[in-house]
């Protein structure tokens, strides 16, 4: 089994270290800053290896991935939910290639290039996800900021009071899924604050038509208002505004009601199903 030693900013020791932790322990390998192992096998070519950094201090992570498509979880979690001191935020940052970055509450993702996938935990910290370049799939939870960046990108919300910018691109915003179960109660709107022309709202709901909503024009911007008993499923009766449109700005093939194009796909889905039984 291995482990990633990392010393936090200010220890009197620096570098990273990977140590066996078995019989045989000892440091395989030492830098200052950047380590690249590629493991010795029989027949010679390479195979990935598993990481588990656990910090036990109060010092935030920071962990950057590889050129290829990495796999990065932060599993922090407060020890005090209710404290507002306990702020912590760790931060992943993916890099190039096809990632997968799972945040824990209140943490900082960054996809960077490739098209990544970003889920966050739902808690009542606020995380932020942001794609970069790539199209790229972004799952939050409640009070979370998420931004597309750069491609196409798809950013779905499971929880209420979250920011939404899809960025350049084509976006699609999927602001209510039954995979996911009800929003809650008692947060804010969610707030799209880029829809534009070609960007899309979708809605995965079985039985869901366009009779069970409707566009309300206010002065910050188009709220988006169900009716009953949509209203009493979800937890809420307003599942967004979108931030400076007019209602007679959205056409109707902006909107997608049980559209294969709005499916997550299942393997995703139950990646956020494992996160929110563990949160």
């Amino acid at each position: 089994m291995g482990a990633l030693v990392a010393q936090a900013p200010g220890s009197t020791e620096t570098g990273v270290q990977l140590q066996w932790l078995d019989n045989t322990a000892g440091v395989i390998a030492t830098e200052q800053t950047t380590v690249q192992i590629t493991p010795q096998l029989p027949a010679g070519g390479s195979t990935p290896i598993k990481l588990e950094l656990q910090p036990t201090g109060a010092t935030p992570a920071q962990l950057v991935g590889s050129t290829g498509g990495d796999t990065i979880h932060l599993i922090y979690k407060p020890s005090d939910p209710s404290n507002p001191s306990d702020t912590r935020m760790d931060k992943a940052f993916g890099g190039l290639g096809d990632d997968l970055l799972i945040a824990g509450d209140g943490d900082r993702l960054l996809g960077g290039d490739g098209s990544d996938t970003l889920l966050a935990y739902r808690g009542l910290g606020t995380t932020q996800l942001s794609g970069g370049a790539g199209d790229d799939l972004l799952i939050g939870g409640s009070n979370d900021a998420l931004v597309g960046g750069e491609g196409n990108d798809v950013l779905v919300v499971r929880g209420l009071a979250n920011r939404l910018i899809g960025g350049t691109g084509s976006d699609l915003f999927v602001l209510a899924d039954a995979a996911f179960g009800p929003l809650g109660s008692g947060g804010a709107t969610n707030r799209i604050l880029d829809f534009g022309a070609t960007d899309r709202i979708a809605f995965n709901l079985p039985g869901f038509q366009r009779s069970d909503f409707n566009f309300v024009d206010t002065a910050a911007g188009t709220v988006i208002r169900l009716s009953d008993p949509w209203s009493q499923r979800l937890g809420s009766s307003d599942l967004a505004i979108l931030q400076g449109v007019r209602s007679s700005a959205i056409g109707a093939n902006q909107l997608l009601i049980n559209q294969p194009a709005s499916t997550i796909s299942q393997t995703t889905i139950a990646r956020v199903d494992l996160i929110d039984q563990t949160a």
